[in-house]
């Protein structure tokens, strides 16, 4: 967490590439989405939470110096008195044990649900939706696409941190993201967090859910 706009890495400071997605993957996924059962209408709502509740999704973790490949709910007890972020029943998590005052190293963390969507007799479209905060800020990327369909807005300003266009403060609640897409075809596909620490304790929140709606037509396949 810092006061200033979230700095590029110090000098110094091992820079920790991003986890490489593999949709072709036979790697067991986080959550894997069952398939309708009748045409037509909704089907089921899985939580994607983070945190250690009910509910919650295996929420996994790379970065600086991260020795959990989980992230870990962190203690309310220690929850940083900076972060008005909150979206309960979610839990403020991070990748090194559960204090959220310590200090964390300075970089980029990733933050990644791996999902799979079955092919089906009954085709479905699977919704992707939530909001999310982070120590400082945050991009919310789907697959591999290179533009996130969510991120920071530096527009909104923080009372007694920051005026519109200033960067980080993504812990605030005034810079809760809101988030959405869709996942339309059969296959792994990648929810990503990247979350940007700038100094200080760093930690992710997210409240969410896939939703998956049932197409009123069948597809009948030998696969």
């Amino acid at each position: 967490m810092s006061k200033e706009p979230a700095p590029a890495p110090a000098k110094g400071t091992p820079e920790v590439p991003a986890p490489v997605f593999d949709p072709c993957s036979r790697e067991p996924s986080d959550i894997n989405v069952p398939c309708c059962r009748c045409v037509g209408g909704e089907g089921q709502m899985i939580s994607i939470n983070s945190g250690s509740g009910a509910g919650a999704a295996p929420w996994r973790v790379a970065g600086p110096s991260v020795t959990n490949p989980i992230a870990q709910a962190i203690a309310a007890g220690t929850l940083n008195s900076n972060w008005t972020a909150s979206l309960a029943p979610a839990q403020w998590v991070q990748p090194n044990g559960s204090n959220g005052s310590v200090t964390q190293p300075i970089g980029l963390y990733y933050y990644d649900l791996h999902i799979r969507v079955p092919k089906c007799t009954v085709p479905m479209e699977v919704l992707v939706t939530g909001q999310a905060a982070g120590d400082d800020q945050i991009r919310i990327f789907l697959d591999n696409m290179a533009v996130p369909i969510a991120q920071t807005d530096y527009s909104i300003p923080v009372p007694g941190w920051a005026t519109a266009g200033a960067g980080g403060w993504g812990f605030k609640a005034e810079r809760i993201v809101p988030f959405a897409g869709a996942l339309t075809a059969p296959g792994n596909h990648l929810l990503r967090i990247e979350v940007q620490n700038g100094g200080g304790p760093h930690g992710m929140l997210v409240r969410g859910a896939l939703k998956t709606f049932c197409s009123p037509n069948l597809e009948f396949c030998c696969c």
